[in-house]
């Protein structure tokens, strides 16, 4: 870099490069970089399921050898977890379309059931209407009779007593009536 007269020789690099105190500022930041990188990591990984944090796949900053651990390696556990993360997320959505794919099938059903239900309740309505008119049409027919009835009252009478009549006449031994219709 032509901002700087020093140089520096990073690893695995043949020459000795030109840098300011700008340009490695970066390379200063590394280790703290790498470590919110293992902290991002243990956060993605999740839970197991009992609500405990998983375990890290390797260590937490600040334990053991957290500290010795490189970007790239960071970023790879990083990369991993995501992946992990986006299974799970995939799957989380595959079973949120399904339980939807549930849900719409029930209210299909209900809805379903529910007109079904009102073609029933129409029915029976349609059958009490019928059964109402059947029996005002029975009520029609047996009207006369009332009036039939009514008028041999008097009939019935005379044939009580035409009975008695015949009865007491046969107590006498004389076997005689009334004389009236049917009389011997």
């Amino acid at each position: 870099a032509k901002c700087s007269p020093s140089v520096v020789q990073p690893w695995g690099v043949p020459q000795p490069l030109r840098a300011c105190a700008r340009c490695t500022a970066p390379v200063v930041q590394a280790p703290d970089a790498a470590r919110r990188l293992v902290q991002l990591e243990y956060r993605l990984r999740g839970t197991d399921g009992d609500g405990r944090p998983r375990a890290p796949s390797w260590p937490v900053p600040g334990c053991d050898a957290a500290e010795e651990r490189s970007i790239e390696e960071a970023v790879e556990m990083v990369e991993m977890a995501a992946h992990v993360a986006e299974e799970a997320r995939a799957v989380a959505a595959l079973r949120a379309d399904r339980a939807d794919c549930v849900a719409r099938a029930e209210c299909e059903r209900r809805e379903a059931l529910l007109a079904k239900a009102a073609e029933v309740k129409e029915s029976i309505c349609e059958v009490g209407q019928t059964l109402k008119s059947a029996c005002e049409e029975c009520y029609s027919l047996a009207r006369p009779f009332d009036d039939i009835v009514a008028e041999n009252v008097e009939a019935d009478r005379w044939a009580v007593r035409l009975g008695a009549d015949r009865v007491a006449a046969q107590r006498r031994g004389g076997g005689g009536g009334t004389g009236g219709p049917g009389a011997p």
